[in-house]
């Protein structure tokens, strides 16, 4: 069927003229049908699109309508991967939601929450394993607690004084452990910066039973108290866990 604009259209209809078959033809044709086409208007759900025929296709979009191939499709479910594929013609899919929540980018089965097949460029990076606060006391305080399988954590920690005090510290960690607790005396990888005395630096350990332990930090001394809350200075953190398996 040759493409009809609507102007042609309503020239087949205008009065006085006597549309034939085949007139009558074109104007369905112009029209959506739900059930050939798949398409549909719904209170509840909305625009509805559904594959036709054996096609998994749900979308395809072209600079215009000459064009034979698409620029970009959106597909269903399309080869064993169940879930909305975006993607350019015959190329990798750029982007795959799959129905057990995966998000792959540039990748066609992703294996986790976010699986990138490429390099990621990112202003910044935040843990959100856990993040919190602490008393900057001079006591150790549990940071991770009752961990009771093997572990792997990256935690970014600050502690800052009273304005004026001198008094701050930065550090970066990677904890790995097993099982042992207080009697693991390696495993903390730290790379860490204290401004001014070497006693304003922060330390970490291990602590705990062999089955149920916890990662601590400290401020090596008293932080002071801040005049706000009355309360220590808090030493802050965030974790990021990096055991996938």
């Amino acid at each position: 069927m040759a493409l009809l604009n609507r102007l042609s259209l309503i020239n087949y209809f205008k009065k006085g003229s006597a549309p034939s078959e085949k007139h009558f033809a074109d104007l369905i044709e112009s029209t959506v049908n739900i059930v050939d086409d798949g398409i549909s208007r719904e209170g509840e759900n909305g625009f509805r699109i559904t594959p036709v025929g054996r096609s998994n296709r749900l979308i395809s979009f072209y600079k215009n309508f000459k064009q034979l191939k698409p620029e970009w499709s959106f597909n269903l479910d399309k080869d064993g991967v169940n879930g909305l594929i975006i993607q350019q013609e015959e190329n990798e899919p750029v982007l795959v939601l799959k129905n057990d929540g995966n998000v792959g980018i540039g990748i066609e089965n992703p294996k986790s929450k976010l699986d990138v097949d490429g390099f990621v460029t990112a202003k910044g990076r935040s843990g959100s394993y856990l993040n919190g606060q602490v008393a900057g006391d001079g006591r150790w305080h549990a940071v991770i607690e009752n961990l009771t399988e093997p572990s792997a954590f990256e935690l970014m920690v600050r502690v800052d004084g009273a304005r004026g005090s001198g008094r701050y510290a930065l550090a970066h960690v990677i904890a790995l452990n097993t099982f042992g607790g207080k009697t693991t005396t390696d495993g903390i990888s730290k790379t860490s910066v204290q401004y001014g005395s070497y006693f304003n630096r922060l330390k970490f350990r291990w602590s705990g039973s062999l089955y149920n332990y916890s990662l601590e930090v400290k401020t090596a001394r008293h932080y002071g108290l801040d005049p706000k809350t009355g309360e220590p200075f808090s030493i802050r953190f965030s974790v990021t866990n990096i055991l996938p398996f």
